[in-house]
């Protein structure tokens, strides 16, 4: 159990870092409790700042600056504004990419506002349950 707490406003360094010249993980975080339901990380600010940044610095990178994955039903990333958009994506390439998923065409039922890519590369748009709209 690891607290720390620095209450004074005016301090404009880190609280906590963490330097690191090899080559192994800066930081490891685990929870082995399988029956947890409480957030493994949790952060948040009360200002007007980015409440969490990751930042990958090396112009040759090709791995994404950040990696979600579940091996649930639940969503890879969820993103909400409670008074603006949902999600912002730029990129020099695409703004986006959806990846073609192997199936012949899209599921046998979605939710509305499902978009899917099937392996013929044909874009799908569910409107609820078994409505389906190819887009292109």
């Amino acid at each position: 159990h690891l607290v720390v707490n620095n209450a004074v406003a005016a301090n404009a360094a880190p609280v906590v870092a963490v330097d690191r010249a090899g080559v192994g993980r800066g930081l490891d975080v685990l929870c082995t409790n399988s029956t947890s339901t409480a957030s493994l990380a949790y952060v948040q600010t009360n200002g007007t700042g980015r409440a969490l940044t990751a930042y990958l610095n090396n112009s040759t990178a090709i791995e994404p600056a950040a990696k979600l994955q579940t091996n649930g039903t639940g969503f890879g990333v969820e993103a909400v504004s409670k008074n603006g958009r949902g999600g912002r994506f730029a990129g020099k390439l695409a703004q986006l990419q959806l990846a073609p998923a192997n199936t012949a065409t899209h599921p046998s039922s979605g939710s509305a506002g499902d978009v899917y890519v099937d392996r013929a590369k044909r874009l799908w748009f569910c409107k609820g349950g078994t409505n389906w709209v190819q887009l292109a």
